[in-house]
């Protein structure tokens, strides 16, 4: 009897038995596209080849237009005060190769295959009190550093145009596939309460605590298209290419776990539950799934190998 095919997006659930299997499969699945793409060009025309090794350090964000929407809605609804959310651009790397053919006198055509670090922050904040009617009770503000990581095997396809042949200025553009792994959610959470007793403060209290968990609902495939400038700084018949890009996100993911013991104990990272996406679902209306992520790189490029 015929084998059904494995889910392949079931096989990125990252549980911990078959990591190593998954990472396995990961690097054959992209080798062996970056091969076919060198065994092409070499068919192609075996005088017009460049391989090289390549890196890129810049910033990335992964943004929900619908969380940061929410948010201000919840904080309405339950009689938070000052409730939002942001998304912020953090520290982002990667390494890699390339391959690339010489189509005609200024137009390029090539493939990378990148290991990336994609990282991303939240900053959650919520304000509110409880008082009684003789002025005994408290003030409390819960505020979340929200911390998004996960590597991915990006395999960017471009094609690159020169303007000048002395200079060599370049544009370049073109699609990005992404095999994206499960992310990690670190939730930084920050709790100060002001404590009174008619009307007037008694104490204070601030604790502090960190929790972590993995996101199990979670798209493992993605695309970008990227645009470029940059210039090529190289001499003696080596290549070295400078260029800064800007990644604009097609596809878009939920980002969400289902982790009780962080829905029991972290502050405002419940947004990133499973339970506090249903609870969004329910009082807003939205459904946060438009997770995108978007990427700005400079990137180094050598040539190893011409012929």
């Amino acid at each position: 009897m015929m084998k059904k095919m494995p889910n392949l997006i079931a096989a990125f659930s990252f549980e911990t038995k078959n990591q190593f299997l998954i990472l396995k499969k990961v690097k054959i699945f992209s080798l062996t596209i970056l091969s076919c793409l060198i065994l092409g060009i070499l068919n192609v025309n075996a005088q017009k080849l460049t391989l090289g090794a390549k890196g890129n350090f810049g910033a990335s964000r992964v943004n929900s237009k619908k969380l940061k929407d929410a948010i201000g809605i919840i904080g309405s609804q339950e009689g938070y005060w000052n409730f939002y959310s942001e998304s912020m651009f953090r520290l982002t790397g990667g390494i890699g190769g390339f391959a690339e053919y010489k189509a005609s006198y200024n137009l390029f055509l090539g493939a990378e295959l990148n290991f990336q670090h994609t990282n991303t922050k939240y900053y959650i904040n919520k304000f509110f009190d409880d008082f009684d009617s003789l002025g005994t009770g408290k003030k409390q503000r819960v505020t979340s550093d929200l911390y998004i990581r996960y590597p991915s095997f990006n395999i960017p396809i471009y094609a690159r145009f020169q303007f000048t042949e002395v200079k060599k200025y370049y544009a370049i553009g073109g699609l990005s596939l992404n095999i994206n792994f499960n992310p990690k959610i670190i939730d930084k959470k920050t709790v100060v309460t002001d404590n009174y007793v008619g009307w007037n403060l008694e104490n204070n209290d601030l604790e502090k605590s960190t929790d972590k968990a993995k996101a199990d609902n979670f798209k493992n495939f993605g695309a970008q298209v990227f645009l470029g400038l940059g210039r090529n700084f190289g001499r003696y018949g080596r290549d070295v290419l400078v260029d800064i890009r800007y990644y604009f996100p097609l596809t878009k993911t939920q980002i969400n776990t289902s982790d009780q013991a962080f829905l029991e104990n972290s502050g405002n990272g419940s947004v990133f539950t499973k339970t506090g996406v249903e609870h969004i679902n329910v009082t807003t209306g939205k459904n946060i799934n438009d997770f995108r992520a978007s990427y700005f790189t400079l990137n180094l490029a050598i040539s190893l190998y011409k012929k």
